[in-house]
């Protein structure tokens, strides 16, 4: 279990940095809560547990409710697809942050090159 809660947590404070999300503790403590419950867990199960967790988190700290939990699915389905438990968080963080990639990606096209 600690080596799942070290993963999830890596994987989500990583991303946040790297995508220049302002750092959220509520989200790093729910991918490191997330991480401990769910490997035991069917894919259904731990859908539903991360979109559960999610709702709460992100109704705790201001953000998008239907967003985050609808992104917290679609990640869980799709890290539950890889066996490498490293590359599965990774996938399912990298799908809950999107929104803040494509946002990351916009100013950069359209800030154009540097010079």
């Amino acid at each position: 279990m600690a080596r799942n809660v070290t993963i999830g947590l890596g994987a989500n404070g990583t991303l946040q940095l790297v995508s220049e999300q302002p750092f959220n503790w509520y989200e790093f403590a729910r991918a490191g809560l997330a991480a401990g419950i769910t490997p035991q867990m069917g894919v259904k199960d731990a859908i539903r547990i991360n979109m559960g967790i999610s709702m709460g988190v992100s109704l705790a700290s201001g953000s998008n409710p239907l967003n985050d939990t609808g992104l917290a699915g679609v990640g869980t389905w799709a890290g539950s697809k890889v066996t490498n438990p490293i590359l599965s968080s990774i996938l399912s963080e990298g799908i809950q942050k999107l929104p803040y990639i494509t946002d990351k990606v916009n100013k950069e096209i359209s800030n154009g090159p540097k010079k």
